[in-house]
């Protein structure tokens, strides 16, 4: 958190940014990274309405205490008012396995009911928006296997969560997906998804000793 004074908000900045990074030495760190996708920062209450739709200031007071880029993410979501989709398996040998409860789901495509080729995860959020609150399905993995990539696994995964997420009156489902997963973007847009004023941005440095 930074002061709201703009004259004394960029040497607050560097004068704390210069203490960490003495610590950060001191400690032995050889690399610091910023926001990082890794640590769930992106995810934090969904990332809607709850995080800053621009970044520009911390972004800049970053990368002028030489922070680089390394990763973007973006915030797509669905309201869930809409049609169902039809949820036909790819093919007879596949089947789909549900875990844990509607609040925290998990989901599992097994070929021949032994091998693992895919998983979902969706979980149940209240977030605030427009002054009110919304209940949501957070979809916070989805996966297949690259050897099923392109046979329709990831759409059937998706399509029984948005059904899944429809059914129990949630209003909107939600996923972050980074800049380099075009098949994935392509395939949400395909479903009805659109992006949400959100950036998510990872950067690092390198501690020279």
């Amino acid at each position: 958190m930074l002061p709201e004074d703009p004259a004394i908000r960029n040497d607050a900045a560097v004068r704390l940014l210069a203490a960490a990074e003495e610590f950060w030495r001191r400690s032995g760190v050889g690399r610091v990274k910023a926001y990082h996708l890794s640590t769930g920062y992106s995810q934090w209450q969904a990332g809607i309405g709850l995080l800053p739709a621009n970044w520009t200031e911390q972004v800049r007071l970053l990368t002028e205490y030489d922070f680089r880029y390394t990763d973007r993410c973006y915030c797509f979501a669905r309201s869930l008012g809409e049609e169902l989709f039809e949820e036909s398996a790819p093919q007879s040998a596949l089947t789909l396995v549900f875990r844990g409860t509607n609040l925290d789901r998990r989901y599992q495509v097994f070929f021949r009911r032994t091998e693992q080729i895919g998983e979902a995860r969706t979980v149940q959020c209240v977030v605030e928006q427009e002054g009110r609150s919304l209940r949501i399905a957070h979809l916070v993995h989805w996966e297949v296997d690259d050897r099923w990539r392109n046979q329709d696994v990831g759409r059937w995964l998706l399509r029984r969560m948005i059904n899944d997420a429809a059914q129990q009156s949630l209003e909107q489902i939600i996923v972050f997906v980074r800049m380099h997963q075009a098949a994935a973007i392509n395939l949400l847009a395909q479903h009805g998804f659109v992006e949400h004023a959100f950036r998510g941005y990872a950067l690092e440095k390198i501690l020279r000793a």
